[in-house]
């Protein structure tokens, strides 16, 4: 291959070179994903919520029930909608294929001493790897669209490759496996839907089936609705479409959805997706932390900082001011949530009462400490990747005003739906980074767009030009002309 044609290949932002490109980014990404999956063995057993799908999957496997046992062979599996049921139907699957991953797993649920199971799950793995290609391709094609260069599409799936989520991820029994991937193509389709004028009724319908495979996963995506509603009519009105996409998104999303439901309804009475009692468990966990006073309040934005917060709160503050955070600490907010906040709750009321209860008396007569609260709950869940979030964070933030000074608001746009599951996220559990690996999609182009002007800097001769996003120059090409 020429140098000239190499050039293109990473730099141009021509159509006709486009197909080549996905091409070319799939390979690579296949063929790096592939690489590290064969040279990385992975560092952790199944443990905590993992353990938790593994048993949901080995009931589905052997008795086709959907409900816990505790790993107990004697237990009669009863039906559960406790959890979202896609991602342990997914792990079933591949129990069912292999006798082998059963018997590790087995062993691994009810073992004494876990260490010492085989551990063969390469296969879950494997596949797992593979879904983390989709999700990165992801990556590179809405940096592509959306900003329109080629060199950012690729520094944007260098870097989200390089954060270590998707190869981290792939090797655990979590959810978040399929949460990435699928919000990533669920972003993917939010752009589409704004800038493709040709099929805006394929990509509503894609963003419909996406949504509805995230809740399957994760609960609390349901809420992901308001998300599509926020876009699809930010997108009608300004591309002046039709109502009409909102009742497709709608329809795409029941269409999946509703299965599950009439389940629900023929086993509980109920169609609500998911219930049991867990909801309850976890906002517990949330309360508890309204007791926060002021100065572990301000300590929390030092002590939650990645990696290094506990080492800096250490030697800047006194102990008394962030103990309660330290989470093995036997009076952190975390260990005292069940004993201080749910027992006392289901003691004096029925489970059924509890959230009802909490929300009047946590939320609506203390909103200002909830909101401050929620506020740091936000910030302890914003570091995807540890440092790379750190510094992807902020350089999203400055992308983002960098654009809207332009007033070019897609990107904004495109991010509401991930804010407000982080927003939602601060509100109802402990919010932990796991659980918005979505802030990925933004924050990877951010990453790229920074390290592009540095780029653009040392070696001019990148720049192709008119087209070129650089966050160093005074004017750029408005989104109005995309």
């Amino acid at each position: 291959m020429s140098r000239l044609r190499l050039k293109a290949l990473f730099t141009s932002d021509l159509a006709e070179h486009g197909t080549t490109q996905i091409r070319v980014a799939l390979g690579l990404t296949l063929a790096v994903m592939c690489l590290h999956f064969a040279i990385v063995s992975p560092d952790r057993l199944p443990d905590k919520d993992a353990l938790r799908y593994i048993d949901y999957a080995q009931n589905l496997a052997s008795h086709g029930v959907f409900g816990l046992s505790e790993g107990d062979p004697s237990v009669s599996v009863v039906p559960s909608n406790a959890n979202a049921p896609l991602y342990p139907a997914f792990v079933s699957l591949f129990i069912v294929l292999d006798d082998d991953l059963q018997d590790s797993l087995t062993c691994i649920q009810n073992s004494a001493d876990p260490d010492l199971c085989p551990r063969n799950l390469s296969l879950v793995f494997f596949v797992q790897y593979l879904i983390g290609v989709l999700g990165l391709i992801c990556v590179f094609l809405f940096t592509r669209i959306g900003f329109g260069s080629t060199l950012t599409a690729w520094l944007a799936l260098a870097s989200a490759f390089v954060s270590g989520v998707f190869t981290s991820y792939a090797e655990r029994i979590l959810t978040e496996n399929f949460t990435l991937t699928f919000f990533l193509a669920f972003t993917l389709c939010l752009l589409m839907l704004y800038r493709d004028q040709a099929k805006p009724w394929m990509w509503a319908s894609g963003a419909g089936v996406l949504a509805a495979l995230l809740t399957l996963t994760r609960p609390e995506y349901l809420y992901l609705s308001v998300g599509i509603i926020a876009v699809v009519v930010a997108a009608a009105i300004i591309r002046r479409r039709g109502a009409r996409l909102i009742g497709l998104s709608f329809c795409a999303f029941l269409l999946v959805v509703t299965p599950w439901a009439i389940r629900n309804q023929v086993h509980f009475g109920n169609p609500t997706l998911t219930s049991g009692g867990y909801g309850e468990t976890i906002l517990a966990y949330r309360i508890s932390y309204n007791r926060m006073n002021f100065t572990e309040w301000a300590a929390s934005f030092i002590y939650w900082l990645p990696d290094f917060g506990d080492k800096a709160a250490a030697a800047l503050l006194p102990r008394s001011a962030y103990q309660r955070l330290i989470v093995a600490d036997p009076t952190s907010f975390t260990l005292t949530a069940q004993s201080e906040i749910l027992e006392p709750a289901l003691a004096a009321m029925p489970r059924e009462q509890v959230v009802g209860y909490w929300i009047r008396e946590e939320v609506l007569k203390k909103p200002l400490r909830f909101a401050w609260t929620s506020l740091a709950m936000t910030w302890r869940g914003l570091w995807v990747g540890k440092y790379w979030g750190l510094i992807g964070f902020f350089a999203y933030a400055w992308l983002t005003v960098h654009m809207l000074k332009r007033r070019e608001y897609w990107f904004t746009l495109m991010s509401l739906p991930c804010w407000a599951l982080v927003a939602l996220h601060a509100a109802v559990s402990v919010n932990v980074p796991r659980y918005n690996l979505a802030l990925l999609a933004f924050y990877a182009p951010a990453w790229a767009w920074l390290i592009q002007g540095l780029l653009y800097r040392w070696a001019p001769g990148l720049k192709p030009g008119a087209t070129a996003i650089d966050p160093l120059a005074k004017t750029q090409p408005s989104d109005q002309t995309a």
